[in-house]
């Protein structure tokens, strides 16, 4: 895997224009995404950042989201050359503060988080706030949203197209995506993150499928961890993928049923739904794991069924239960964890 996730992305998006990228539900509805449209997004913004002052190098902060302009958003920055700094929506203005001190803002995207304005005191470096909603923004500026960063790039298509070309193409496995990563409890730590080590995270993945082509991904995580991200978000595009990003709020069973996923990654508490379910099992409950013969398999199939676990041959997960990790195996379902 020589290219970059940056240059791959264009690349699937240009084999792929009308397959579905991204499944996401917003305003109340669910939406099957082209990779032309997430390109278009992702493009657009980039030109947009181009247009505003971005230089290669510098800092784009952004506030986790569940909203897809936040994907647009990442993709775009990472465009043109800037570092991302993908941040938990709980993170203190404190916190904040010193993150600023260390790798000054070039852009911050709060999305719909209203921040304190003394917070960008005397940040020569930033160009822009972006924001998702309009409603009160007025002219002034560094403030401005989405959509407009996002319209002034295609009015500025033709003005900045070599640069957009040349920075995106100019990136190699070295090259940094982030001098951060947040772990798993959204604790944030400088530890600089590159391409070359999403796409080994990518070839890991990868070998946990068993040689299966991932097909379509389906996840609840938090896409301000690192490694969640990548594994529900990067990872599908070096795969060429849909990644369907099912609400945390919703049951994942109804989603895995729908979709019928190649991997999923679960939400914390529907790990604790399987562990409970198959403690409920009277063939599989730990005493009587050693019992075999018709009796066993029947029970592995009806609990199978219960659990809605569908064509899923890789559960990414977070979790400790070393029992749940053998019923899996069991239903020949890799697990890799996420710690």
């Amino acid at each position: 895997m020589s290219r970059t996730l940056v240059q791959r992305f264009y690349e699937v998006a240009k084999l792929k224009a009308e397959s579905p990228a991204l499944g996401l539900e917003f305003g109340g509805a669910y939406h099957d995404l082209p990779w032309w449209f997430v390109k278009s997004k992702a493009k657009h913004f980039g030109m947009g950042l181009l247009e505003a002052g971005a230089r290669e190098g510098e800092y784009f902060y952004l506030l986790a989201s569940e909203d897809p302009e936040g994907i647009y958003a990442e993709l775009g920055a990472l465009t043109v050359g800037l570092k991302t700094l993908t941040l938990p929506k709980e993170i203190p203005p404190s916190a904040l503060a010193t993150l600023f001190r260390r790798f000054p803002p070039a852009f911050f995207f709060s999305g719909h988080a209203a921040l304190p304005a003394e917070l960008f005191h005397g940040l020569k470096g930033l160009h822009r706030i972006i924001r998702l909603q309009e409603e009160g923004m007025g002219e002034g500026r560094p403030i401005d949203s989405f959509r407009r960063i996002f319209n002034s790039g295609i009015r500025c298509e033709a003005k900045h197209h070599a640069a957009f070309r040349r920075l995106r193409e100019s990136a190699d496995l070295q090259t940094e995506l982030s001098p951060i990563r947040v772990d798993q409890d959204g604790l944030v730590r400088e530890s600089s993150l590159n391409y070359g080590q999403v796409n080994e995270l990518a070839s890991r993945l990868d070998q946990n499928m068993r040689g299966r082509k991932l097909q379509r991904l389906l996840a609840q995580g938090d896409l301000s961890r690192t490694t969640t991200r990548l594994a529900c978000l990067y990872w599908p595009i070096l795969q060429g993928a849909q990644a369907i990003l099912a609400p945390s709020s919703s049951s994942l069973a109804a989603w895995l049923r729908r979709f019928h996923p190649e991997a999923a990654l679960p939400s914390p508490n529907f790990l604790k739904e399987l562990s409970e379910a198959m403690a409920s099992s009277p063939v599989l409950a730990p005493k009587l794991r050693s019992l075999a013969g018709l009796k066993q398999r029947w029970e592995m199939a009806r609990l199978r069924r219960r659990l809605h676990l569908g064509s899923v041959s890789l559960i990414l997960h977070r979790s400790e239960d070393a029992e749940l990790a053998r019923a899996f195996d069991r239903f020949g379902i890799a697990t890799y964890g996420l710690d």
